[in-house]
């Protein structure tokens, strides 16, 4: 996630314990998030990354992505 860091110099890891990120950011900064796209989609597991969440070699991935706006 990228935030512009002049906008958002005072947020910080402290302030998303048990608390989300839009709801930090409406009631600290004022930004609500209006809208979104996401992306998720299945790709094969990295044999590497796999080994270390011990999971078989025919598991897939659930990698997810996406875009808010204001």
């Amino acid at each position: 996630m990228w935030l512009p860091p002049l906008a958002f110099a005072e947020l910080t890891a402290e302030s998303l314990v048990d608390a989300s990120l839009h709801s930090v950011l409406e009631e600290k900064f004022g930004v609500q998030i209006a809208s979104g796209k996401r992306l998720i989609r299945a790709v094969p597991g990295d044999r590497d990354l796999l080994r270390l969440l011990q999971l078989g070699y025919l598991v897939a991935r659930a990698p997810a992505g996406g875009t808010s706006f204001d």
